[in-house]
């Protein structure tokens, strides 16, 4: 193979966004680690998405202080209305403000966030927490996550750290259930659904992802041509901006165009 072709392959495998069907056609990707600099825009554009959404929940969230804490409307008085107001109107606003539509997102992470179990039939897309039944279960499509129904769902993520940092989120969820129904048994339900603790459950279930995104992010971005400014470089919890990511990829591609041009 000549020196061109090589190059241009090596691109290809290791900077260009790639689909995500062809990143899953292969039959270890359920369990291939996040080592692509394709899978970079993609965790960066989940990554943004998590800050903007935990500043949302934190507004309504029981930790923050009572003084800080903004006030659901006088309108939304039961949960159905109160997850209309946070999944129609307030967390709208956020997915509004994404700029990496990147081609390599799963087509679930491409709609703007759900409650969990909202809909009757449990046809989410992502997974959902059974958060407010004993049970406490994790489940995809409205069943436990287990065997063949967890191997599904993995397929919906083109590596294992984006996968890893929503079940982390969900288990959060359930770890919160769990201790609530262990603690209160009899009130377990109506502490679960106050809004400010649905908000908290919340609120600490997106900082989970967002932080073992933000994990696997900082593993694969210096070696996938990152220059951080010297603010970043002084922050151990920096990430590239959406606007780096996508002058990353400009890069590729113009270097992809470049040797693909090139004689031979």
């Amino acid at each position: 193979m000549s020196t061109r072709s090589s190059a241009i392959l090596l691109l290809v495998l290791l900077f260009l966004p790639l689909d995500a069907r062809a990143q899953l056609a292969d039959g270890n990707s359920t369990d291939r680690e996040c080592t692509k600099c394709s899978d970079l825009c993609s965790l960066v554009d989940q990554y943004w998405q998590k800050e903007r959404v935990i500043e949302i929940w934190k507004k309504y969230a029981a930790s923050t202080p009572q003084l800080q804490r903004t006030p659901v409307p006088p309108e939304v008085t039961n949960l159905g209305q109160f997850y209309e107001f946070l999944y129609e109107q307030e967390l709208p606003k956020t997915w509004a403000a994404r700029q990496l539509p990147c081609e390599s997102v799963p087509e679930w992470m491409q709609e703007p966030p759900k409650p969990p179990l909202l809909r009757p039939g449990g046809d989410g897309t992502g997974l959902e927490t059974k958060g407010f039944e004993q049970s406490c279960e994790i489940v995809y499509r409205g069943k436990k996550l287990e065997g063949d129904t967890e191997k599904e769902w993995r397929k919906t993520h083109a590596c294992k750290g984006s996968a890893q940092a929503e079940l982390e989120h969900e288990r959060v969820h359930q770890k919160i259930c769990q201790n609530t129904f262990a603690q209160y048994p009899d009130t377990a339900v109506q502490r679960l659904t106050s809004f400010r603790n649905i908000a908290e459950s919340e609120l600490q279930a997106w900082k989970k992802h967002r932080d073992l995104l933000r994990e696997e992010i900082q593993k694969l971005a210096r070696n996938c041509g990152w220059e951080p400014t010297d603010r970043q470089r002084a922050d151990p919890d920096s990430v590239p901006t959406e606007t780096q990511t996508k002058k990353m990829e400009e890069r590729g591609w113009k270097a992809f165009n470049v040797l693909s041009s090139t004689p031979p």
